[in-house]
């Protein structure tokens, strides 16, 4: 949807995650207080959210198409 994430702090092993984080395209939060600051600086400004959409839209259009990639791989194995 081109928005900004917020996440829990236990986002380990969830590799999309793990490197949207990497981009700021999701913000994480580990208490109140960080939940309060992401969300008043996401609130205050829009340039801000709008740049995290885009992050966001830009790793999910690279990052399409894998379903059709598994298909033609079992495809070509030979069973």
């Amino acid at each position: 949807f081109g928005i900004p994430v917020l996440v829990g702090p236990q986002y380990q092993g969830f590799k999309e995650v793990e490197e949207l984080v990497a981009q700021k395209g999701i913000l994480p939060v580990y208490d109140r207080a960080s939940f309060q600051k992401e969300m008043a600086q996401l609130l205050a400004s829009s340039e801000i959210r709008q740049k995290i959409g885009r992050i966001n839209t830009a790793y999910i259009s690279n990052n399409t198409g894998a379903t059709r990639h598994i298909l033609n791989f079992v495809s070509s194995l030979k069973l």
